[in-house]
């Protein structure tokens, strides 16, 4: 018994951490746009990973949550900048949503 709970403790430090993640990063998105469409506001880049249906992400601006909402308001203060963006979102969507936002 004790050797069973000794092997289950060390397969789980031997499993990396990432694999139970289900968001993440997008690496710097290159030549990325920002478009709005019945309140919702999507930015598209060719390098948007191949999960995500159409290389586009969403923000849904036309809620109450206030978090969508200043993430909205930081992405459109990067386009109007024209500077990089990552941004986080699911890996198990293929209609990918913008969780969060960073420039460089």
């Amino acid at each position: 018994m004790l050797i069973k709970k000794y092997l289950v403790i060390f397969s789980l430090l031997l499993t990396p951490l990432p694999v139970f993640a289900t968001s993440y990063w997008t690496p710097m998105l290159q030549n990325w746009n920002l478009y709005l469409d019945n309140g919702v506001a999507y930015v598209n880049a060719y390098n948007m990973p191949s999960h995500c249906i159409h290389k586009r992400a969403e923000i849904s601006i036309d809620t109450n949550d206030q978090y969508q909402k200043v993430v909205f308001e930081f992405v459109l203060a990067m386009y109007q900048l024209r500077r990089q963006l990552k941004v986080v979102i699911d890996n198990e969507q293929t209609v990918c949503k913008v969780m969060g936002a960073a420039d460089k």
